[in-house]
């Protein structure tokens, strides 16, 4: 078998295009943080009330048992399904509009 790639497609190999600036790739980025970032907002909105709404029941944390119990507690689980809720519905809808939101400016 020979190769069935033709020289004369060669112009269209990525791989052989020059690389962008650094300007042009530090720009890119930042709006992939950016995008990243409007991605999570509803879960970090959801851990701030779960932490808002339930707070430090001891004193001090002395230890990860101690640790493990804050986070165990009856009435923080239902938070911990909402977040798999969340991460499977919102964040890619949130994730779609900030990529168009910048797509658009």
């Amino acid at each position: 078998m020979g190769t069935t790639s033709r020289p004369d497609n060669k112009i269209f190999c990525k791989t052989l295009y020059p690389k962008p600036p650094w300007y042009w790739q530090l720009l890119g980025n930042l709006l992939s943080l950016v995008v990243w970032v409007a991605e999570l907002l509803p879960v970090l909105m959801i851990l701030r009330e779960m932490v808002k709404c339930e707070p430090w029941y001891m004193a001090e944390v002395h230890s990860y048992h101690d640790l493990l119990v804050w986070f165990l507690i009856p009435q923080r689980i239902w938070y911990y399904f909402l977040l798999r809720i969340v991460r499977q519905t919102i964040c890619p809808v949130m994730k779609f509009a900030a990529v168009v939101a910048i797509k658009w400016t």
